[in-house]
């Protein structure tokens, strides 16, 4: 306060002209020029504004006016964001994480709530011109979060993973894989969409079965207390170990559906094999090199956090041309970042706008592609029964027996196979994935989606139960 005060009394010093001469001084150097500009733009061009007016470009409509696409962007979103924070809220009150909530946003947003109940309503909101455009940046969020699930992946523990982690990691995958794959033979054939083959069709029903969603996971493991135990450590290398896995199929899955050629397809692998290469041997130790660096200056933080971005957009522009979509780019660029300071603050600020804005923008615009109502039949509803029973089975075998066999107790092997049993965001992405690339039906996708939200909705209170068991004290496995 008194370097403040000392600072005015120095600048009251330096100015000892007197009031009077100050405010004819405003008078002749602001208020005159300001008053003669005027005139000059009143009096002094034909026409005035009405003639810029006449001659502008109809197209060119005023950013202000409700016909605008930035009205109407800004309109849509901002009825997103504020009614995920409510429903995000709501859920956590039921002891559910907060995604479950922002998921079921973008449901009662579109066509089987609103559109349904009132369809002026959910017209004006989401008109269609408005959609690509929201499209467009839930897209580049979906990006910024697969960077942050590669960041958040414990590459130091995954190295050193082995034994029942390893076990369980694979066979969480492996078995559901196998289920969902038995599991689309049952499935009627108007299920999959025409000109898809019935093995590319059943390998994505597979994969779809076998995810895990471990930033949904992490998430409601420290809310419940349990990130810190053995056993929620364990789930979380569990976890990593299976989305990983489950990456890598994906990319498979999407390089056979992007083209049937035996030529092209190997051409993607290749070029995808390259682009890990080069950015394992290359870019990481390269941003390691930087990162070092900006420990020891702090003033180097904000250029290493422009590079991150720049490293993010431009792989998964690169996966993208390759033909491996482009979260994949994003996911390897997370994990190749090094885990120091600058990188912390940078996914910190990432995540206010990416969870906050774009991800909401994501699950609404899932939500408008979602029709409920199509699962009113008799067919629907028994796909849905068999969808959501194969699920949890799939997860409950391919994870309770090896985590037996490795040594758990009978609790924290159920316990295990809870955590397994969350889907999530991961699970909603690689969804959307496959109805933009025509894998699955939008009938189809509205099944998967409450499969996801049904299963992800079990994982908390399944905890919760498992966890309040009585059980002997053991030893941790090792």
């Amino acid at each position: 306060m008194t370097v403040v005060d000392g600072g005015d009394d120095r600048v009251e010093t330096l100015a000892r002209t007197s009031p009077v001469r100050t405010r004819l001084a405003y008078v002749a150097f602001v208020i005159g020029p300001t008053a003669l500009a005027v005139l000059v733009l009143k009096f002094g061009f034909s026409g005035g504004v009405t003639a810029l007016a006449a001659k502008a470009d109809p197209v060119a409509v005023p950013l202000a006016e409700p016909g605008s696409v930035l009205y109407k962007l800004l309109l849509s979103a901002a009825v997103i964001v504020i009614c995920a924070h409510l429903c995000g809220s709501l859920a956590q009150r039921f002891g559910q994480p907060r995604v479950i909530g922002e998921m079921m946003v973008g449901f009662l947003l579109g066509p089987s709530v609103l559109k349904l109940l009132a369809p002026d309503l959910a017209a004006a909101i989401f008109p269609t011109d408005i959609l690509p455009f929201l499209d467009a940046i839930a897209q580049v969020g979906v990006v910024l979060f697969m960077f942050l699930i590669g960041l958040e992946l414990p590459l130091s523990k995954l190295r050193r993973a082995t034994g029942t982690a390893l076990l369980t990691g694979h066979a969480s995958i492996a078995v559901p894989f196998l289920l969902g794959v038995l599991t689309a033979l049952l499935i009627p054939d108007e299920y999959r969409p025409v000109g898809v083959s019935p093995m590319l069709f059943a390998a994505f029903v597979g994969l779809a079965m076998s995810v895990t969603a471990f930033p949904v996971l992490a998430r409601i493991l420290t809310d419940g207390k349990l990130a810190g135990t053995p056993i929620g450590g364990l789930g979380m290398l569990t976890a990593a170990i299976a989305d990983v896995t489950a990456w890598c199929g994906l990319a498979l899955v999407v390089t056979l559906a992007s083209d049937g050629n035996p030529a092209v397809v190997l051409r993607t692998v290749l070029l995808t094999v390259v682009f890990v290469v080069v950015m394992w041997t290359v870019v990481r130790p390269l941003l390691a090199w930087v990162a070092s660096r900006a420990e020891k200056n702090t003033n180097h933080q904000r250029g290493v956090m422009v590079l991150l971005l720049f490293v993010i957009l431009v792989s998964a522009l690169i996966t993208d041309l390759i033909g491996v979509h482009s979260i994949f780019g994003a996911f390897l660029a997370g994990m190749i970042t090094p885990r120091v300071r600058a990188t912390e603050e940078f996914s910190h600020q990432l995540e206010g706008l990416t969870f906050w804005l774009m991800l909401p923008l994501f699950f609404a615009i899932v939500g408008l592609r979602t029709r409920f109502d199509e699962l009113t039949t008799l067919t629907g509803w028994l796909v849905l029964v068999l969808v959501i029973v194969v699920a949890v089975a799939g997860k409950a075998i391919g994870t309770i027996l090896p985590a037996r066999i490795a040594g758990l107790d009978a609790r924290d092997a159920k316990t295990l196979a809870a955590m397994m049993i969350c889907r999530g965001l991961t699970e909603i992405v690689v969804l959307n994935i496959g109805l933009s690339m025509g894998l699955i039906t939008p009938s189809l996708f509205a099944i998967l989606i409450a499969m996801t939200l049904v299963t992800t909705m079990m994982t908390s209170p399944l905890l919760a139960r498992l966890r309040r068991t009585p059980v002997t004290p053991q030893p941790a496995p090792s």
